[in-house]
């Protein structure tokens, strides 16, 4: 990653950027595998795996990627206001209302991510296509990058919430149950079957651990009475265990 490029574009001091470029010229790494250590060698691009600064330099490039292209980008979806394109840290979501609109997105993406030393994952990236509340039919894009074509879905996880074709919150709450029961699983013999343990400090550790585990992102979720009601009885069967 070209991060000296980057952050002269946003008047970083040349002698902060030194001091960044010493962190990482020269750095080398080996790999651990059955108990033996291959030679080092030297890492050419990228940023330190844990280093406090890493998450920086990636913002920087990030919004780098979006100055490029924003003068480029189609409309994107309106929610009261246009959005192209839903970032965090390395993951990012494109949004548009056509397949022309969304390819064209991708393009500029792609060449933008390569001006600057990196490349789109295509394994990695799904299509999902959600149709209007009037049609029945599910459509299969032909979505490529640099030629590559890319994999339709029919939902996909995306910081840990799951997104639907049909826009419904089935696959999320039973996401979300599994999840909690897990948790509560592996707490069990721990925990919740210990006599040693008060009652009290149970439902504590039930309502720190499992709960928050099985409404992670239920702000979100949308007035549904068959999903809600799956959700409360799968609620009513965890708390039965």
């Amino acid at each position: 990653m070209p991060y000296g490029k980057c952050c002269v574009g946003f008047s970083v001091h040349i002698n902060l950027i030194s001091i960044i470029r010493l962190l990482h010229d020269g750095m080398t790494a080996t790999i651990l595998c059955n108990n033996s250590q291959t030679e080092p060698f030297v890492i050419h691009t990228g940023v330190k795996q844990g280093c406090v600064i890493a998450p920086t330099l990636f913002s920087i490039y990030l919004v780098v990627i979006l100055i490029l292209i924003r003068d480029h980008l189609p409309g994107g979806i309106g929610i009261e206001i246009d959005i192209t394109d839903l970032r965090y840290a390395v993951d990012c979501i494109i949004l548009a209302h056509t397949e022309a609109d969304l390819q064209s997105t991708l393009n500029f993406f792609a060449d933008a991510y390569h001006s600057l030393g990196l490349s789109l994952n295509t394994g990695k990236t799904k299509v999902l296509y959600q149709p209007s509340p009037a049609q029945t039919t599910f459509h299969t894009s032909q979505m490529t990058i640099s030629g590559n074509p890319l994999e339709n879905v029919d939902h996909f996880p995306y910081l840990g919430s799951h997104f639907s074709q049909t826009a419904s919150i089935d696959t999320e709450i039973e996401y979300r149950v599994c999840c909690a029961s897990t948790s509560f699983g592996r707490l069990l013999k721990r925990v919740f079957n210990d006599r040693a343990l008060q009652t009290g400090t149970k439902i504590l550790v039930y309502k720190t651990v499992v709960i928050p585990t099985l409404l992670y992102g239920c702000e979100i979720w949308h007035d549904n009475i068959p999903d809600q009601s799956n959700a409360q009885l799968s609620f009513l069967a965890i708390q039965q265990l």
